[in-house]
């Protein structure tokens, strides 16, 4: 009788091991499956990026847009941000999981960028200078022979006036700093075009290539100039806009872009505070004396700093010092 008991044991001992040994490989190919679909999604996102900005991806030697400009809409972020909160978070391994947080951050930016923030409507130089980065990206490097990337630079050019075009429309009230800065950078932008532009496709001898690019390096210089003149003319007299977001949306940039949400500026504002009890308490006036201040920034190799150690001193002193970096 003791045998089959035995038996029955080992029986049931097995099956335990078996089953704990399915267990982790269930947990394995869930976690497998759902990695493999939050990649395709992640890829997905990564080439709308590059479609969407080509100077950047012309840049990270992706050239499957180098005949594309930017692109300002945010449709495509909401879909993929929705996709990324559709999936199961729990399900994905953990370097996934840290992957997913990211990239969820990084559309949260993309759309406060483009759909609350919209720099499009406020940032004239964000059109002359983005067409002159859109060619820059294309000179820069002989990633190419010049006669293909000559032709990646003409498909480019003859997007530029269009573009220049759909600036008038966007901008709306833009700080008068803004404008002015465009207003400074333009006559540079156009001597890019003037003189950069050709020099860098000197060593081209293709006649028919370079009277397209002739032509459509033309129009920009001729767009750029009509460009400068509606900034001065027209867009400068009613930019009064500000620049400045407003505590709610820095707050939400400030945590798509830095993870850092209200609980943390809380924590923030009490260090802040506690600094500021630890002045007071080492009796520093509200004004502060700028030479402690000074001495606290001093080099570590000079006599007076060994003042800053004393335990008489160290926490004014040291209050003072992180004072100091806030002001």
């Amino acid at each position: 009788m003791p045998l089959p008991i035995k038996s029955a044991l080992i029986t049931l001992f097995s099956l335990a091991l078996g089953a704990c040994a399915i267990a982790p490989v269930q947990a394995l190919e869930k976690a497998d499956s759902a990695d493999n679909a939050f990649t395709r999604l992640a890829d997905g996102i990564l080439q709308d990026n590059f479609r969407r900005h080509p100077s950047s991806a012309t840049d990270l030697g992706i050239h499957k847009y180098d005949d594309q400009l930017d692109a300002a809409e945010s449709t495509s972020l909401q879909q993929f941000r929705m996709g990324l909160k559709a999936l199961d978070v729990t399900a994905l391994s953990a370097a996934k999981q840290l992957d997913h947080e990211q990239l969820l951050m990084a559309l949260e930016a993309g759309i406060l960028s483009l759909d609350v923030i919209r720099q499009w409507t406020k940032d004239p130089d964000s059109y002359s200078g983005g067409i002159t980065n859109a060619a820059y990206t294309l000179m820069k490097r002989a990633y190419a022979p010049a006669p293909e990337r000559l032709k990646a630079l003409i498909a480019r050019e003859l997007q530029m006036p269009a573009a220049l075009l759909e600036a008038r429309k966007n901008l709306d009230n833009p700080p008068r700093i803004y404008t002015e800065i465009a207003i400074e950078q333009i006559d540079g932008n156009i001597s890019f075009f003037k003189d950069d532009v050709p020099a860098a496709f000197a060593d081209v001898k293709d006649a028919d290539l370079l009277a397209r690019f002739a032509k459509s390096n033309a129009a920009v210089i001729a767009g750029l100039g009509e460009y400068k003149k509606f900034l001065q003319d027209d867009l400068l007299p009613r930019s009064k806009g500000s620049f400045a977001w407003g505590a709610n949306v820095y707050s939400e940039t400030l945590a798509a872009n830095e993870g850092v949400g209200e609980a943390h500026l809380g924590e923030l504002e009490l260090c802040i505070g506690a600094v500021a009890g630890l002045a007071e308490d080492a009796g520093l006036k509200q004004t502060r004396d700028r030479r402690r201040v000074d001495e606290c920034h001093m080099n570590d190799s000079q006599a007076e700093r060994t003042d800053l150690t004393t335990t008489d001193n160290l926490d004014g002193d040291l209050a003072v010092a992180i004072l100091g970096i806030y002001e």
